[in-house]
């Protein structure tokens, strides 16, 4: 007899068990995640509360706006504009930390605030408006020479001031005064003479004294005569 041949059982593919570990695992790197994220959020926001804590809690010093500034929600133009402006002059308490922005609080012509604006447009101390500047004071009007008669005949002016100016009056040929017209007593210091006339100023009343004739005009009387004249004749 052949020996009976026995066939092999056929093979089975074995599959493992089900296995909850893979699932698992991947939770628990979530969960890992996750919970680094949180610190990181969480030390943020305690970065942030330590930083508007400080602030609150610093010394607010007075200031003043150097030029017209925009003020922002936070320390940096990120934080957005909160529409409120300060003109130059407005004085407000300030709180700075050398980071370039400070924390403001004031009154505008909006009302009160709170804000942020940059350090460079603030200076500290109480403000000092400049004094207007001086208006430069107005001259008076130069006095014009008197323009002389016109004299049809001859005759002669006498001024106050030398070169023809200031106060004077006027004498015809053929008249003579003893005495000087009120105001004039020694205050004659130039004189002038038109036509063919003569005239002879004396230094004491009555056409006495020492008398000097002129028969020209004299823009300066000479230093005997100036401002010494108390009577004269024109002829």
């Amino acid at each position: 007899m052949g020996k009976s041949v026995r066939s092999r059982p056929p093979e089975f593919c074995i599959q493992p068990p089900f296995s909850h570990a893979a699932p698992k695992r991947q939770h628990d790197i979530a969960l890992l995640v996750g919970s680094h994220t949180m610190k990181a959020i969480l030390l943020a926001a305690a970065a942030a509360l330590g930083l508007f804590a400080s602030v609150s809690s610093a010394q607010a010093e007075p200031a003043f706006a150097t030029t017209t500034v925009e003020v922002y929600s936070g320390p940096g133009w990120q934080y957005g504009a909160t529409g409120y402006y300060m003109n130059r002059g407005l004085t407000v308490d300030a709180n700075c930390f050398g980071r370039g922005w400070c924390q403001v609080n004031g009154n505008g012509p909006s009302g009160p605030f709170i804000g942020w604006v940059e350090e460079g447009a603030l200076a500290f101390g109480g403000y000092q408006p400049q004094p207007p500047r001086p208006q430069p004071v107005p001259q008076p009007p130069r006095p014009q020479p008197v323009p002389p008669p016109d004299y049809e005949d001859a005759g002669a002016c006498f001024y106050a001031q030398r070169n023809f100016r200031g106060d004077s009056f006027c004498v015809d040929v053929g008249e003579e005064y003893p005495r000087l017209p009120r105001g004039w007593d020694q205050r004659i210091r130039s004189v002038e003479v038109f036509g063919d006339a003569e005239v002879d100023l004396c230094t004491d009343s009555d056409l006495y004294g020492r008398c000097v004739t002129l028969r020209s005009d004299s823009s300066r009387l000479p230093s005997g005569l100036d401002r010494r004249v108390r009577s004269l004749e024109v002829y």
